[in-house]
């Protein structure tokens, strides 16, 4: 019995560094597909660019080449599902960060409950008492 706040503490240590890794974890994924999302859209930006400059050049010199143009709208198009693909991956990383900490939340304000209340330990045993009591009911040492 003696044991059990530091068996609680090591229990809160471990879920907090538990924590903190799925809470990285999911912050460091979503920030690369962000960074992935980003360099998509620049390229997007490119090709629409040489897409304008291309079918204005065709225009000018009257030879409007389709094909050209429809290879460029494909790649643009593949892009932006690309994003949207991505999108939706962060959207599935931080719904499963929610389930995982929405469940967890609840027991945790429960086990900081029960941690705070057990505070009261015999210096010379260790016995742990949940409310304060004047002398020690295992070695009889006056409590403080």
């Amino acid at each position: 019995m003696a044991n059990e706040p530091v068996n609680k503490l090591q229990s809160a240590v471990t879920r907090t560094t538990a924590a903190i890794g799925i809470k990285t974890s999911v912050f460091m994924e979503s920030a690369k597909i962000k960074t992935h999302i980003s360099t998509l859209k620049k390229e997007i930006d490119t090709l629409i660019s040489e897409l304008g400059t291309m079918v204005y050049t065709s225009w000018e010199n009257d030879e409007l080449v389709m094909e050209q143009i429809n290879i460029h709208c494909e790649q643009i198009k593949a892009k932006y599902i690309n994003i949207e693909e991505l999108t939706q991956e962060i959207e599935k990383l931080e719904t499963q960060e929610k389930e995982v900490f929405g469940k967890k939340k609840a027991e945790e304000s429960v086990n900081a409950a029960n941690v705070a209340a057990t505070q009261y330990v015999c210096s010379s045993c260790n016995t742990t008492y949940q409310s304060p009591v004047k002398f020690c009911g295992k070695c009889g040492t006056k409590m403080s």
